[in-house]
């Protein structure tokens, strides 16, 4: 046998002791609301296969165990899943490994990272503090948080509930400043960041924008209120009255948790590595808990939904924007669709960590699946665990347009191309401000990519101006104007349509009046453009080097996810004085030239 061989048993033979052979328990918890006291009996004991007969239980395990059957190897991350239908936990049970370093298995008493789904948690304290009246909704924030800036338009609570503030998020500003997303971040070091913000991303209550600042604001605010933590007061309010002994929320590094599951990627050949970080950041995320402890939450959804409690009425009540549009999509850390049945839900993401929570209060059904490695599709094993419960509200899958976009005298046509005509479709070309193609000649032919996509498509010639791609799916064809010039390209497939404008090259004073050097106070960085090569390159330590693609006059789209786009400032003698920056979900941030 070889030493592989050995290692594997051995690591098998650890999992195996460490828990994996208990993951079929199936535990019954009764819905419990809070300030009720739990029966003598607890509510959570290990009890012969529930409500279901045990043939049924069987077949529903053997199923799901192939909608999961991927992660069930303990040399592998993987997951958890709980399920509860009818008041009760009909089925729970973990796959793969919580840590591979040390061979222990994931089970439904793991505690893993859940990202955004904290969010419902967070909203659930402030209608606490509404219900109290401790909060209103209608209050600016300012009046808890003085230390913000007036902006010039006020923001109140229902801003950020309801994610309509306009705040820009903080996860689209903190790279910026150099800070490294798995390095250590708190709640203080956020605060002094957005406290230096001067600008939004729009009107307070003019657009809906999914930004995590507005829930990390709201658990400052209850911090404020309470005079404890966030961490703290959900503990006393929600997790030690619903029996949730798992779940926590984790604003210190210092803070031991025991039995948590590690965060890992998947490489190209399979194998896997580390994904650590060090957030502890709260309220818009921040929360560790378990399979077993989500359940208890999704029957406590359930209870406060069939007693028609006020408390949860105002977690789904929905809201307007200012031109009068409603916002029926979210409301207090919850998701609102009701495609095929009304469903609430949340997905997490952060790293390896991947989590989805689903509630369907009509059907009395709900789930909560948990991974800890980059590729866990926690929304399609959600979408296949519904449909074999009920087929009726199961999301289909989504359809990929694969259709050809060619007749079938075209479809199978490839001629050769002079390689000086093909030079003459080199360059960018922008359906938009933030779709940017690049035309490169490649192998006879032509290449096409998107900026900021590593995936290169090689086309085929059918004409001098026309290309496709072997799967015959795009069809790519070039325009020129009256002086003989390649000016448009138009991108089209089986359902999309769309010209785009080929960049301008610019002349070498126009390169000259762009380069320098570009400095913004809110976060206190500076960018340098400098000419390169392959053209125009704007760069620092934090960011590194970022190609700029012109687009339109003055607008560039840049290759970096946090530094996506810059429009160029001009003053009134027409001299370029800054830039404005766009990003993930900033906008308009300011640099001014020096």
């Amino acid at each position: 046998m070889t030493q592989r061989g050995t290692v594997v048993i051995a690591l098998s033979l650890l999992f195996f002791v460490s828990g994996y052979s208990r993951q079929d328990d199936i535990r019954v918890l009764a819905g419990l609301s809070l300030g009720q006291r739990p029966s003598a009996a607890p509510a959570n004991v290990i009890v012969s296969r529930a409500t279901r007969s045990g043939a049924e239980t069987d077949s529903l395990g053997l199923k799901i165990d192939t909608v999961f059957a991927e992660w069930k190897y303990p040399q592998s991350p993987g997951g958890a899943i709980a399920i509860v239908k009818d008041g009760r936990l009909i089925f729970m049970k973990g796959y793969g490994c919580a840590d591979l370093e040390n061979a222990v298995a994931m089970t439904p008493s793991t505690k893993v990272y859940m990202a955004s789904i904290s969010k419902q948690f967070t909203g659930y304290c402030v209608a606490r503090l509404i219900g109290d009246g401790k909060l209103n909704l209608n209050d600016d924030i300012r009046k808890y948080i003085p230390e913000m800036q007036s902006f010039g338009h006020a923001i109140k609570v229902k801003d950020l509930v309801y994610h309509k503030s306009g705040l820009r998020d903080l996860y689209g500003l903190l790279p910026l400043t150099g800070f490294r997303l798995n390095g250590c971040l708190s709640n203080d070091d956020v605060l002094k960041v957005l406290y230096k913000q001067r600008d939004l991303n729009f009107l307070p209550g003019a657009e809906w924008e999914y930004s995590n600042t507005n829930y990390f604001f709201l658990a400052e605010i209850v911090k404020r209120i309470t005079r404890e933590s966030l961490k703290t007061w959900a503990e006393r309010v929600i997790f030690e009255p619903l029996g949730m002994k798992n779940t926590l929320f984790v604003d210190s590094i210092e803070t031991l948790v025991p039995l948590r599951a590690k965060s890992y990627h998947q490489n190209r050949d399979g194998s896997f590595s580390n994904d650590p970080f060090l957030d502890v950041t709260v309220g818009h995320t921040g929360l560790y808990s378990t399979a077993e402890d989500m359940s208890k939450w999704l029957l406590h959804l359930r209870d406060l939904y069939r007693r028609k409690d006020p408390l949860l009425a105002m977690m789904l009540h929905t809201d307007t924007l200012i031109n009068g549009r409603a916002i029926d999509n979210y409301s207090f850390g919850l998701f609102k669709t009701s495609q095929k049945a009304m469903h609430y839900w949340h997905r997490g993401s952060l790293f390896g960590f991947k989590s989805m929570l689903s509630y369907y209060p009509e059907d009395d059904f709900g789930l909560v699946i948990l991974g800890n490695v980059q590729t866990f599709n926690r929304i399609r094993y959600a979408r296949e665990v519904t449909r074999l419960l009920h087929p009726a509200i199961a999301q289909e899958s989504p359809v990929v347009q694969t259709a050809p976009v060619l007749n079938d005298s075209l479809k199978n046509k490839q001629i050769l191309v002079d390689p000086s005509t093909l030079r003459k479709y080199e360059g960018s070309y922008a359906l938009d401000s933030m779709t940017v193609y690049m035309v490169r000649v490649r192998d006879h032919s032509l290449s096409i990519a998107e900026v900021r996509s590593s995936r290169t498509t090689d086309l085929v010639p059918i004409s001098e101006n026309e290309f496709r791609n072997h799967e015959n799916s795009l069809l790519i064809s070039f325009s020129e104007n009256n002086q003989g010039v390649v000016e448009k390209m138009t991108y089209q497939t089986s359902s999309t349509k769309a010209t785009g404008v080929r960049a301008k090259v610019l002349s070498y004073a126009q390169e000259q009046e762009i380069i320098g050097e570009y400095y913004n106070d809110e976060l206190e960085i500076s960018i340098r453009i400098e000419k390169t090569p392959r053209g125009l390159e704007a760069s620092n330590l934090a960011l590194g080097k970022i190609d700029l693609y012109p687009t339109v006059e003055d607008q560039f789209r840049c290759d970096h996810d946090f530094f996506s786009c810059i429009i160029l400032h001009r003053n009134a003698n027409k001299n370029i004085d800054g830039f404005l920056m766009d990003g993930f979900r900033v906008r308009k941030l300011e640099f001014v030239k020096r």
